[in-house]
């Protein structure tokens, strides 16, 4: 009896344990269901009235399913995706989306619009939930009401009570849950039942293609991986000059148009050349490893893609160039004159280092193992070879088209400049104002007695305004017009002032230029983009206050024949190259270059290359400069002339050298 009664209990507690269980296994089930679940489940439809049901809740899942594949396919817009105020055409080729093929165009997450204004354009998954709503609502009727006549002629009997508004597009990582109102009283047999609102389901990874999509733009929008892929073509490829220094008798020129047309293909096969990492590719080594973009973790995603067209906008603006010509500049002609003349025919070296402003567009297509496709666009800029925004200024560029007469009379931003000498601080009146965007110059007004202009300037990020004057070097400033603005220019004056200019021999004895030489001096102002160069014993400069980097040639008629007889040579140097964020780098390079026969009747027989500063007050007080240059030695020999040039950078640390002298 004993056992049996413990038998019993057992049993007992085990039926309790099970119940409490099943209890609580009901209870998490049901408080964990979506309230789209506890909606649906609430709806409970007569046998009969089944079919209309399932006929509609399956029409729904088939039309939101079609619209999340377009809005998917489009950035996540259907026909809501934000307008240009500006039609797209040759002067706004971008506008706010890429257009892919004629008539189909995907917004731009991000883009700079045609007057410098750097916009996103990120859908969020409550815009998403609207546009896949309108597309339903554009077609739930046609193609899912009017179907419904079967049924009637089956002896449903269906009255339509219209649209409703309590709509519900809910989007999760991998289903996207639609509640649809609208009412429809069915009865069949005399059975009937109001269906108010329509469920379903659709199985799809929108949210987490979302998500993914997010992270890869702000990726890029962080750490700019596609504009340093972009700079980093600039550096590696050959077809497209960027810097550097050559020992070449042959001048460097290059077509602009063949440059781009170059520049567009690289990108092509770079860009597609991408990869994202977890989407199962197989990797190659480190070279390919370059090409892998890391967003952090990737779910559900079959491939990745990155594409740019040849068909697409590509536009490029390069500095110095002219007529579509880019030149490499000779170094040893930028003398002038005999200088230069001489100098060309025995040292042969071309430097050039050029500056990009680069846009072109970027498709990012992302598939998922399913076979759902979500993409969208974004703009690639290099702003003066650096990644989008430059902080250290705009280069100036010729006008486009009729761009600038459209973007100059939309000036609607109130904003105040004033113009200021820089020496004393006072209003600099009757001053010429321009101001910069992109590409566009607007000529503002002038300065009136208080220095001060206020007018409406364009809207523009980061625009250049600039001031002129008679009597003064231009001043600059950056200055942002998308709200209200102003800023202060400080131009700096212009002191003519006369100059001499005297050799130091050898020993140390000062003398006059004589009769058979030739001397020149190039002064480079090394804060405010000012230079000038000076000829000749005697003369007049104007010159404004600062640091220079001054540097001189002194070449005089042969005393018999020079010959240089035919052969090769290396020479390194260091020469500067571009790193992140502004910062240079020097690095060696070495060259081997021939040199033909040649015969010379003028010889470089000195210069020097040093640093000075002139102070305003000493140019404003004084009346004459005078520069000293070093004579070295008569060359018999081509080595003899290298010598030279090479002592030039160093002539200055000269026990006998002077520097300039205002008296």
């Amino acid at each position: 009896m004993k056992k049996r009664g413990q038998v019993t209990i057992f049993i007992v507690l085990g039926i309790v344990i099970l119940a409490s269980i099943s209890f609580v296994y009901l209870v998490r089930t049901d408080y964990f269901k979506s309230e789209f679940e506890k909606e649906r489940d609430k709806v409970k439809i007569p046998e009969q009235l089944a079919p209309v049901n399932t006929f509609l809740e399956s029409c729904l899942n088939s039309l939101a399913s079609d619209a999340i594949k377009i809005v998917g396919a489009n950035g996540g817009y259907y026909s809501n995706a934000p307008s240009d105020l500006l039609p797209r055409s040759v002067v706004n080729p971008f506008s706010n989306s890429l257009e892919v093929f004629n008539g189909v165009e995907i917004p731009y997450w991000f883009y700079e619009s045609v007057n410098g204004i750097q916009t996103t354009q990120i859908p969020t998954k409550r815009d998403m939930s609207k546009e896949v709503l309108n597309y339903v609502d554009e077609n739930f009727y046609e193609y899912c009401i009017t179907q419904l006549s079967s049924f009637v002629e089956q002896g449903y009997s269906l009255d339509l009570r219209g649209y409703g508004e309590e709509n519900i597009i809910n989007i999760e990582d991998t289903h996207v849950e639609v509640i649809y109102d609208f009412p429809i009283f069915v009865e069949l047999g005399g059975v009937g039942i109001l269906m108010e609102k329509h469920y379903t389901d659709v199985e799809i990874n929108l949210g987490q293609m979302y998500d993914l999509a997010t992270k890869i733009i702000e990726t890029e929008n962080s750490n700019f991986f596609l504009e340093e892929k972009t700079i980093d073509i600039m550096s590696v490829y050959d077809e497209i000059p960027y810097s550097e220094v050559e020992f070449s008798c042959d001048k460097k020129v290059w077509s602009k148009d063949k440059v781009v047309s170059d520049f567009k293909r690289i990108v092509k096969d770079n860009i597609r050349a991408l990869k994202l990492d977890g989407t199962g590719f197989e990797r190659g080594g480190d070279i390919y490893d370059y090409f892998v973009v890391d967003v952090g973790s990737v779910k559900n995603l079959n491939a990745a893609t990155f594409y740019y067209s040849e068909d697409w906008p590509f536009v490029v603006n390069v500095q110095p160039e002219e007529n579509g010509i880019l030149t490499g500049d000779a170094i040893t002609q930028n003398a002038g004159g005999k200088v230069g003349d001489y100098l060309s025919n025995i040292l042969c070296i071309n430097n050039y280092h050029f500056v990009y402003d680069v846009k072109y567009p970027v498709l990012i297509t992302l598939v998922d193992e399913e076979g759902f496709v979500f993409q969208f666009a974004s703009m690639v800029i290099v702003d003066n070879n650096q990644p989008r925004e430059n902080l250290l200024g705009i280069i100036n560029y010729e006008d486009e088209g009729n761009l600038g007469e459209a973007y100059c009379g939309s000036a609607i931003t109130e904003t105040s400049v004033v113009a200021l000498d820089a020496s004393n601080m006072d209003e600099i009146v009757d001053a010429d104002v321009f101001f910069k965007c992109f590409t566009t110059e607007c000529n503002m007004g002038k300065t009136e007695y208080d220095g001060l202009l206020v007018s409406n300037f364009p809207q523009c990020m980061n625009g250049l305004v600039s001031v002129s004057k008679e009597g003064y070097f231009r001043g600059e400033a950056i200055l942002s017009t998308n709200v209200v603005s102003q800023a202060s220019v400080l131009l700096e004056p212009l002191y003519d002032i006369d100059y001499e200019i005297k050799i130091i021999e050898q020993d140390g004895s000062i003398r006059e230029l004589l009769e058979d030489e030739e001397v020149v001096f190039t002064l480079e102002n090394e804060e405010g983009g000012f230079s000038v160069n000076i000829e000749g014993a005697s003369g007049n400069v104007a010159l404004i206050g600062g640091d220079y980097l001054a540097k001189s040639y002194l070449i005089k008629e042969a005393e018999f024949e020079l010959e240089i007889s035919e052969g090769s040579a290396k020479k390194c140097v260091s020469v500067p190259r571009g790193g992140l964020l502004g910062v240079f780098f020097k690095e060696e390079k070495c060259f081997d270059f021939d040199f033909d026969e040649t015969t010379l009747d003028e010889a470089m027989v000195g210069g020097v290359e040093f640093g000075v500063r002139f102070e305003r007050y000493s140019l404003d007080e004084g009346d004459r400069i005078t520069f000293y240059t070093v004579f070295d030695k008569n060359p018999s020999t081509y080595e003899e002339v290298k010598e030279i040039h090479d002592s030039i950078e160093f002539n200055h640390l000269l026990g006998e050298f002077r520097y300039p002298i205002i008296n």
